[in-house]
């Protein structure tokens, strides 16, 4: 009963003071449904996924590569999809994949990524003859200038098994940046596209792609406006897209029907409330004339 009229509430009124927790529980439900039951809601593909797949997928036979880790265990959520994603297109082409990391955690990720993958297995790639982690810097840009410089001076052992990185096949014809055609940085923020575009994009001409996280978005378009940058992807929704077109679906795409879901029973939400005040203030308006 209203306590000022005295009258039965109406369902708007009712609406106006629902307990929150009937919200929350309600969240809860749209998020935990879609992962436990995939609705596989469509997603349409964006022009930087695309671009991005397209410039990987159009790299000549027998390119040398350069996949940097330049991230962190927190920026995996984002990350992480697109590394394990980007590395899947690589392993799959006729090229070389020189993976390296200038974040101290990059380099755990980047051997995580090695082992969920096994190339040798799912790819029929030999480790250090046709890809190869040959480790991390700690020295950040200055790394990656002694990278651009002199391979070895950077990077004097590999990863995996501690070896000089000259004993390996994969490293003959290597010395210098130049000796690489295409330089592709997964990245959490910095040392990363702006580094990478000062010692290596700027001195040596070599083709630049980045994924990022999506906060990043402001500090990465002005190199892809200027070229410097030829393709770039960032946040989950673009690393969704770009399971798609690289053929893995996985996590990203799996909290893409999550994300729609929550965001349905948002638009919901403020449908209902304005409903509800418009239909109570005009209940109202009606009793007291």
């Amino acid at each position: 009963m209203s306590e000022r009229s005295g009258e039965k509430e109406s369902f708007w009124e009712k609406i106006q003071w629902i307990d929150t927790r009937i919200l929350y529980l309600l969240m809860w439900v749209v998020v935990i449904w879609p992962l436990i039951s995939p609705i596989n809601l469509p997603i349409g593909i964006g022009r930087e996924s695309k671009e991005y797949y397209d410039v990987i997928k159009e790299i000549p036979p027998g390119s040398k590569v350069v996949l940097s880790y330049d991230m962190s265990f927190s920026g995996l959520p984002e990350l992480g999809p697109m590394s394990i994603a980007t590395l899947h297109q690589l392993l799959g082409m006729d090229v070389k994949v020189y993976i390296c990391a200038f974040w101290n955690q990059g380099s755990n990720i980047a051997a995580d990524d090695i082992e969920a993958l096994n190339p040798e297995v799912n790819y029929g790639k030999v480790y250090g003859v046709d890809y190869i982690h040959i480790g991390y810097n700690p020295r950040s840009e200055v790394g990656m200038t002694q990278f651009a410089s002199d391979v070895y001076t950077a990077f004097p052992n590999d990863f995996i098994n501690n070896r000089p990185l000259g004993t390996y096949e994969i490293m003959e014809g290597v010395q210098t940046a130049a000796d690489f055609d295409v330089l592709i940085s997964i990245e959490s923020g910095t040392p990363g596209s702006s580094e990478w575009v000062r010692q290596w994009v700027q001195p040596y001409g070599i083709p630049f792609l980045v994924g990022a996280l999506g906060v990043s978005v402001p500090g990465v378009a002005p190199y892809k406006n200027a070229g410097q940058i030829v393709a770039f992807i960032a946040g989950l929704r673009s690393a969704a897209e770009y399971e798609l077109l690289a053929g893995r679906p996985a996590i990203a795409i799996a909290q893409q029907d999550p994300l729609s879901t929550t965001h349905v029973l948002v638009i919901l939400f403020v449908i209902v409330g304005n409903l509800g005040y418009f239909f109570t203030r005009q209940e109202r308006a009606r009793r007291s004339g």
